[in-house]
């Protein structure tokens, strides 16, 4: 019953945090996304377990099967094109799945802790406070496009629980495989949680020394999981002729100066660039590093009061969580909303270490509950003012977006199709919170705008074309010149 109270407050502070974006307007690429599927017929869906997740609207900015480049993510669109039929083009709806798949995220990283930590609900409820709170999600959950985390992670989750209950006997194992084939065809840096699986078995049959038979009855567990990677490396192939795909963005996996940069950049962002940048505490870093440090020399000279289920739960949430979390990731692109998962396993090792460290010392139930409590109350002064501060700009910035949407409309009412329109100062950013993004145009047709002014005018805006890489040809004359000017930002203005 303790559980269950805990696991329900803390799905409720999860929709509390992000209240603010519950009522957003679209932002950015998702304008892009719900055009590329808006009056496509069911077989285009079907088509997308081997096709690119966007169609042809990023062509231009070489996202193209073609050229090898693509994503193949059918979940995240079957998901949008789910909301689409349930809300319409209402983007509260929308927001409330996100919204919703992101407590769900919380709720899983709860239960996680409770099967590694069985009868420590204060613990599992600190957990997964730090993960509801912490400032890496605020770049997911406000921006709908960022969906695709939350629900890989989602799946991710939930097959990690499957799979630790199935090792565990307490649990079936087949789950597993759906979950996972979930999570992969949602953004396939998901392949992260069948490493972080194979680390679990290698950690505890290590730990355990088990002999070779034992082993290969681990293995058995592998067979399906190795035909489902093959299926989807063959529908990638399909869809991109290779088994990358990508955005053609450059990548550094065969780096080791990246590879220690990455993780150096990593560390700065989830606690200090996220948390701390606005109001200058830096100190808080050396004092988490310091605490991990002194928490893993007293649990190391400890070491003979651990049990064996105790050193499998630290080196399983500690160096195998974050090494496979990385795995993907490290070479391309740094974004902080790339990071959800390595987040999630820097909590648990810190619980999981909290855990050994007050059980090696003897400390009293009650004192521990009081700690946790404690330090709940130091995360959400640490980390939920960035968070707010974080979750305010993509609100501000939705607003802007559709009162900027809402003008073009009215303003270009008469203008007859055919008519050539320019546009001036609309902000366009590739960093959150991104406003129109690289969608303007996606932006000013159907379902978004009823007049469908992109497909029965040609409407310029010079740094669209630059986003997008449009090789459209400017025009001498226009039969109508809007100047957002009031709506621009610093370093948007046009010449």
């Amino acid at each position: 019953m303790k559980a269950v109270l805990a696991g329900a407050v803390i799905f409720c502070v999860s929709f509390a945090v992000y209240a603010i974006n519950l009522d957003d307007y679209f932002l950015g690429d998702d304008f892009d996304l719900i055009v590329s599927f808006e009056g496509q017929p069911p077989g285009y869906f079907l088509a997308l377990l081997y096709s690119n997740e966007s169609g042809d609207v990023w062509k231009d900015a070489g996202v193209d099967p073609e050229r090898g480049r693509g994503y193949l993510r059918p979940v995240k669109i079957w998901l949008l094109k789910l909301d689409r039929l349930l809300w319409g083009i209402d983007s509260r709806g929308f927001h409330w799945t996100s919204t919703l798949f992101f407590a769900g995220n919380v709720w899983l990283v709860f239960l996680l802790l409770n099967l590694l930590l069985p009868g420590r609900e204060h613990w599992a409820a600190l957990g997964a406070f730090c993960v509801a709170v912490h400032p890496v999600y605020a770049d997911v959950v406000p921006f709908l496009t960022a969906r695709e985390e939350l629900v890989a992670v989602f799946f991710g989750l939930w097959a990690e629980i499957v799979f630790l209950r199935h090792r565990r006997d307490a649990g079936r194992s087949w789950p597993f495989h759906p979950l996972f084939a979930l999570s992969v065809m949602t953004k396939e840096a998901s392949l992260a949680f069948l490493a972080i699986a194979l680390g679990y078995d290698a950690v505890e049959a290590v730990i355990r020394r088990e002999r070779s038979r034992a082993w290969l009855a681990r293995a058995r567990f592998y067979a399906p999981v190795v035909a489902l990677l093959g299926v989807y490396m063959g529908l990638r192939w399909i869809a991109f002729g290779n088994f990358v795909g990508g955005g053609g963005d450059p990548t550094s996996f065969d780096s080791p100066s990246a590879f220690f940069a990455f993780h150096a950049r990593l560390f700065e962002s989830l606690y200090r660039e996220l948390m701390f940048k606005e109001w200058g505490v830096g100190w808080l870093l050396a004092g988490v590093c310091g605490l991990a440090v002194a928490g893993s020399v007293f649990t190391f000279r400890h070491r003979r009061r651990l049990t064996r289920d105790d050193a499998v739960a630290l080196l399983f949430t500690g160096p195998v969580w974050y090494l496979a979390s990385t795995l993907l990731v490290y070479g391309v692109y740094f974004s902080s909303r790339h990071h959800v998962v390595a987040l999630i396993g820097l909590v648990l090792f810190a619980i999981s270490l909290l855990d050994v460290m007050s059980r090696t010392a003897r400390v009293p139930r009650g004192w521990q509950r009081g700690g946790a409590l404690a330090l709940a109350a130091v995360a959400a002064v640490a980390f939920l003012p960035a968070t707010i501060a974080r979750a305010r700009l993509y609100d501000r910035a939705s607003g802007v977006v559709e009162e900027v949407r809402h003008r073009i409309e009215r303003e270009t009412a008469d203008l007859p199709s055919g008519s050539v329109l320019r546009i001036d100062n609309v902000r366009q950013l590739t960093q959150p919170p991104f406003y129109f993004g690289w969608g303007l145009l996606s932006a000013l047709k159907k379902p978004f705008t009823a007049s469908d002014l992109a497909n029965r005018s040609l409407v310029i805006n010079r740094r669209n074309l630059t986003l997008t890489g449009s090789k459209q040809r400017i025009p001498r004359r226009y039969d109508l010149t809007l100047d957002l000017d009031p709506f621009a930002s610093p370093g948007t203005s046009e010449p």
